[in-house]
């Protein structure tokens, strides 16, 4: 049973009349008339008797208006809600940022501004599934990123205090500080994996006194002489008073990237991955 005889159906039921019911449907009567046999002839009864220049419905007939009536009605409303929730995909962004939030939410922010119609899923960092339009996440190795990836590089600097006697070297070799205590960036975080594998490879198993996600709380602390700690060299602002920032005799950076992940293409999130990489490109200038 074809859902378009079942539409004309309906149309000749409402008005009572076969041509009308044609002209309202922009057919011409025969194609009407055939399309209801067919439906007859499939059913097996008739859905219509004449009556004066009119048709009315068969017993049979009003069984069927009933139910089409509704199927066509909850039909109608199913293409409506995929339309609804095709477009909101459309305008949905899934956004992961593992590396360099205090960097990347000003540029979602402005974003959102500017394309009012977006709708901004910031995806959790602990969670481990892969699905997102878009993930800031940072490498340490410039060999792991693709060509097609837009990407900046930071340097990593030694935050000592400014009153150690750390802070009047010239050059750090981190590889004399094994005995130091280390303050780490949460551990989920990519940067803190690029810091443990640059001390594995110098030697340093580092004794971890503070970890955490803020990077008030590790500048403050290595203000106080607390501990010290690698530390991006713009990404996490201007250093804060007493702490000083000292490159590394063996220089350690990492590539800030982003990258696209495996949903659907839309005009809206083509903008922003073109937009979000200019706003990388700049951030390296």
């Amino acid at each position: 049973m074809e859902l378009l005889a079942l539409r004309y159906f309906l149309a000749a039921a409402e008005m009572g009349h076969i041509s009308k019911a044609a002209n309202k449907l922009h057919i011409a009567q025969p194609a009407l008339s055939q399309a209801i046999r067919r439906l007859e002839d499939e059913l097996g009864v008739k859905l219509f008797r004449k009556e004066g220049r009119g048709v009315i419905l068969t017993k049979e007939g009003e069984e069927l208006k009933e139910k089409a009536s509704l199927s066509l009605s909850l039909l109608d409303e199913y293409k409506e809600n995929l339309a609804r929730d095709k477009k909101k995909e459309s305008l949905t962004l899934r956004v992961k940022v593992l590396s360099s939030s205090d960097l990347i939410i000003p540029f979602i922010v402005s974003f959102k501004k500017r394309h009012e119609e977006a709708i901004i899923d910031l995806v959790k960092e602990d969670d481990g599934s892969s699905t997102y339009d878009f993930l800031f996440t940072s490498f340490g190795d410039e060999k792991e990123i693709s060509e097609k990836i837009p990407y900046i590089k930071e340097e990593i600097k030694l935050g000592v205090s400014s009153s150690s006697e750390l802070a009047k070297r010239k050059t750090i070799d981190i590889s004399s500080l094994c005995e130091e205590k280390y303050l780490f960036i949460n551990k989920r975080k990519p940067l803190s994996r690029i810091c443990l594998d640059y001390l594995s490879k110098h030697g340093v198993e580092p004794y971890i006194a503070f970890e955490s996600d803020s990077v008030e709380a590790i500048y403050s602390l290595i203000g106080s002489g607390l501990g010290i700690a690698l530390c991006p060299s713009f990404s996490w602002g201007k250093a804060k008073e007493g702490v000083s920032l000292l490159p590394l005799k063996d220089p350690l950076y990492r590539y800030i990237a982003l990258i696209k992940g495996n949903g659907t293409n839309s005009s809206l999130k083509e903008s922003f991955y073109h937009e979000a990489s200019e706003y990388l490109i700049s951030l390296g200038e």
